[in-house]
């Protein structure tokens, strides 16, 4: 779990680096304000600093991951990971798609749950997509948890 964690860094857009650490990225979580026009700003920067390949994840609890992605020149890649709080009194993750959401993404937002050993719980996939197996969804999105 240690080495796993070793592997995270933690950026603001006040840190110089931070454009070179999430141009390499295979996954970005947010977790801005619940405001829509919050989201699609941070949706709007990610897209035009991130790889085609990574998936933007947004921690919203409220607002529609459609509407999130409304915004998205990739909306196929956007998909909503719901962590509940407070986490030590309740390990569930809601992963929410939309429409647009690519099943390998669904499946990823599962497996990063799983393979980065996590101790969560998965609440629900809503609505219900057809999920790859775990492991095509690593290779195609070259996920790097070991």
């Amino acid at each position: 779990h240690d080495a796993q964690a070793s592997r995270l860094v933690g950026l603001t857009d006040g840190s110089p680096a931070w454009k070179k650490h999430f141009a390499g990225a295979d996954m970005v979580i947010e977790a801005v304000f619940e405001e829509m026009s919050v989201k699609h700003k941070v949706v709007r920067e990610m897209e035009a600093i991130v790889g085609p390949h990574c998936i933007i994840a947004s921690n919203t609890s409220t607002l529609p991951i459609g509407e999130i992605a409304s915004v998205a020149q990739r909306p196929e890649n956007i998909v909503g990971m719901h962590y509940f709080s407070p986490v030590p009194k309740m390990p569930l993750l809601e992963v929410i798609t939309h429409d647009k959401t690519a099943p390998a993404v669904a499946a990823a937002a599962v497996v990063v749950l799983r393979a980065c050993g996590w101790d969560l719980e998965l609440r629900a996939l809503l609505p219900p997509v057809p999920l790859l197996a775990a492991q095509e969804a690593l290779d195609e999105l070259r996920l790097l948890c070991p």
